[in-house]
């Protein structure tokens, strides 16, 4: 089915790109000049773009936990939630509305093994990726000893435990297959950190605190220290081989594997140093990026953006200011200094979190990252991939004591209240206030000039432009018409590397039709979703609109929506469809900072022909838009010497020129310098293959299971991670990762083909890549 629905789409685009028409008397160009002045189709005020507040619900109202640190769901499974309590139980229940105490069940019972003095207990727990199946999950504990609570210099160990549950979708843990993964000598009841969590690399994090007392403050101190476990965040690989003398394996792109440089007694699980307590962290599943929360000691709470290899300067220095700590040299350029966090105002005591909101209750908030002190404040932050964008204080006090946080498969997020020692319950977010004033229209219709140009009409209103990427980002076979719209005569900056640079106001249109029959995609093609940017100052925010079934008008989403089709294939097969929109601010994980947030508008590929649907000439868009003073300085050079990549259906064009293509226009906006993405690649166009850190390159995350994988595998697409990504829809290991649940064969294909044209290593002379 998924091979079929390439076919269509590939006459759709030469139709619309390779026709030939006879220019209209009098213009050169496909463009009329003079241009016209673009007034009707504006927006002057959009949504208030801060954060909103926040308040908190009761989530499952009957149900209370005695010390509750951690929520989660198991992979693949949204029938239930798990709750780890510091004393040592775990406990499930169905995920509805109001369960009953009846229907919770006792997952894990560890409560007679495990200290609960001071901030030892039952600290995580992680279920491995492969859960469904395998029935592993991790838990991480302080163990009980005789030393447990009389003293507070005396306190067992930190334990890594695995489990099998024999049944995954039930309670069946098998207590006999416990084993002990790794353990880190403890010599306080304080700072254990304690948050496991699996990665989009399917490596194992684990966050450790300093231990506490006189020692963690003393040089050589631990945290900063690389012989000791403590003051850390670990990395390790459960799903490999272990290593000899080790219940698991060193990821060999862990930051400290070489001896020879760092020393023998350097600890290869090491990921990242110079932590007091991180006691919650959480992995952005958009981008992979790490951001833990770590509890200062008298001056500051800070949430650090975790990268392999960093030192956070505890305890030489805390936030960015030096402790005058006895024994250390303080240079605080010698640090990593946080992304935010706040000060030690009357009330504020120690953080918990971050954890980034993905929900649809509350639009406004999606892509927010949500922390709490445990003082009840809670607040929230974004981070554009190289900085922090805003940071407010969403709620004053919520009348909880959060202890711990977490995120359901929907994506919305969860407070645990501590409780002092009674049930406490499990709080929701959801949003408070009044909505801003604006002029974003509610309907297409109230916006007359909009509504035209969501009808694919939007070339006839004066001043909107329409055009189209020589490559297109692959949105499962979707027809696509595109405009953009000016205020008055507003002008581009072009540049030659990313996106261009447009003014403030500049709105841009995308429209979406879905053929429902692929034997007539053309006639059977419905109108379902206009998806609009306006840039706000320096930034763009994005909106999307549903059609109604008789085309006539779309309504604004104020959430993330999913649409099921019925659609049918070339062989006459009829098949479910599910069309995804994005809620309001889900548009920024494809808009990323590194590509300036605008996709298909840049030199190499607008440098390519278009039909203009008003004057029916077939022009080069980059000419056509000159020819129009579209830009605020003519082209530099004739089109035939600027950048231009092609359309990669167009099977006229070089082979590899079409694969890189492909990769520019549906994974560069992620995977380039300054981009999102937490593995080294650049796929950007004008970047060489040699440089695009592929060919022959170990993958950094996930091997899908490839036995000696490559990134890309010279000459064996069957070797080839970046292949095998794009040829899944595996939620967890897809790429593109968002908006499409179709596989693009034809580009696989493409791909493949390219791959396997390449020379392999031992076929190549001269040099090779490693």
């Amino acid at each position: 089915m998924m091979q079929k629905l390439s076919c269509f789409a590939a006459a759709v685009l030469a139709a619309m790109s390779f026709a030939v028409n006879q220019p209209l008397a009098g213009e050169p160009h496909g463009l009329v000049r003079p241009r016209a002045s673009n007034n009707d189709l504006v927006i002057n005020t959009l949504p208030q773009a801060s954060l909103g507040e926040i308040t908190l619900i009761r989530a499952f109202p009957r149900l209370g936990f005695i010390y509750p640190v951690q929520l989660l769901q198991a992979p693949e499974d949204n029938s239930r939630f798990f709750v780890v309590t510091q004393g040592g139980v775990i406990y499930a229940f169905p995920n509805a509305p109001d369960p009953s105490p009846d229907e919770v069940e006792v997952f894990l019972d560890l409560s007679a093994e495990v200290c609960t003095a001071g901030e030892a207990g039952m600290l995580s727990m992680a279920f491995q990726p492969d859960y469904a199946t395998s029935g592993k999950f991790l838990v991480y504990y302080v163990n009980n000893t005789p030393a447990c609570g009389p003293s507070f210099f005396e306190v067992g160990s930190s334990i890594l435990e695995r489990f099998t549950n024999d049944a995954p979708s039930g309670s069946s843990v098998n207590l006999a297959s416990r084993e002990v993964i790794l353990e880190v000598p403890q010599t306080t009841i304080i700072h254990k950190g304690g948050q496991l969590a699996f990665g989009l690399d399917d490596m194992l994090y684990l966050s450790v605190g300093d231990g506490g007392g006189l020692s963690s403050i003393t040089p050589p101190a631990p945290s900063q220290d690389l012989s000791s476990l403590l003051g850390k965040i670990l990395r390790i690989d459960l799903l490999s081989t272990p290593a000899a003398g080790l219940n698991y394996s060193i990821p060999p792109d862990n930051p400290f594997t070489d001896t020879e440089l760092f020393g023998p007694e350097t600890r290869r699980e090491i990921f990242a140093y110079g932590l007091r307590n991180p006691w919650r962290f959480s992995i952005s599943p958009l981008s992979g990026r790490l951001f833990a929360g770590d509890v200062g000691a008298d001056l500051y709470e800070e949430i650090n953006l975790i990268e392999a290899g960093r030192n956070y300067g505890w305890p030489v220095v805390e936030g960015m200011d030096c402790t005058g700590l006895d024994g250390f040299e303080c240079n605080p350029a010698n640090f990593v200094p946080p992304i935010t966090g706040y000060g030690h105002e009357p009330g504020n005591n120690a953080i918990i979190g971050p954890v980034p909101y993905l929900g649809s209750e509350f639009p406004d908030l999606y892509g927010t990252f949500v922390y709490a002190d445990f003082s009840g404040r809670i607040y929230g932050f974004r981070f554009d991939g190289a900085q922090v964008t805003a940071n407010q204080l969403l709620c004053a006090f919520c009348g909880i004591d959060p202890i711990g946080m977490g995120r359901g498969h929907d994506g919305e997020v969860y407070l645990l209240d501590a409780g002092w020692g009674s049930p406490a319950g499990v709080y929701v977010i959801r949003p408070n206030g009044m909505p801003t004033q604006t002029d974003l229209p509610h309907h297409l219709s109230s916006l007359p000039a909009l509504l035209q140009a969501g009808s694919g009409n939007g070339h006839l209103v004066p001043g909107v432009i329409p055009y189209r990427p020589s490559s297109q980002l692959w949105s499962d076979g979707a027809i696509k018409e595109r405009y953009v719209a000016m205020p008055g005569l507003g002008t581009i900056t072009r540049n030659n590397e990313r996106g261009w640079d447009f003014p403030e106001k500049t709105i841009l249109i995308k429209n979406f039709s879905i053929p429902l029959d692929d034997r007539d995609p053309q006639g059977t093609a419905q109108r379902i979703e206009t998806r609009i940017m306006v840039k706000d100052g320096t930034n763009w925010q994005g909106y999307s609109y549903e059609w109604n079934e008789s085309e006539t008008d779309a309504v604004l989403l104020t959430s993330s929506k999913a649409r099921t089709f019925v659609r049918t294939n070339l062989a006459g097969e009829a098949y479910t469809y599910n069309w995804h929109y994005p809620n309001a601010a889900e548009c920024r994980a494809c808009h990323t900072v590194a590509q300036n947030q605008v996709l298909g508008l840049e030199t190499a590929a607008l440098n390519s022909d278009f039909l203009y649907p008003a004057s029916g000439i077939v022009d080069n868009q980059l000419e056509a838009m000159d020819w129009v003073s579209l830009f605020d300085a003519p082209l530099e050079s004739p089109v035939a010497d600027l950048p231009r990549m092609p359309d990669y259906r167009d099977a006229t064009a070089p082979l590899r020129d079409r694969a890189r293509a492909y990769l520019a226009a549906n994974c560069a906006m992620c995977h380039q310098p300054g981009g999102p993405a937490p593995v080294q690649i650049d796929l950007r166009w004008a970047t060489a293959d040699e440089d695009a850190g592929l060919l022959n390159l170990t993958p950094q995350s996930a091997t899908l299971g490839i036995e000696n994988a490559r990134i890309v595998a010279p000459g064996s697409p069957e070797r080839s991670v970046l292949l095998a990504r794009m040829a899944t829809r595996d939620a967890q290991h897809q790429m593109p990762p968002l908006a499409t649940s179709l596989v693009d064969e034809e580009a696989v294909q493409i791909v493949s083909d390219w791959i396997a044209s390449l020379p392999k290593p031992s076929d190549q002379t001269g040099w090779m890549l490693y």
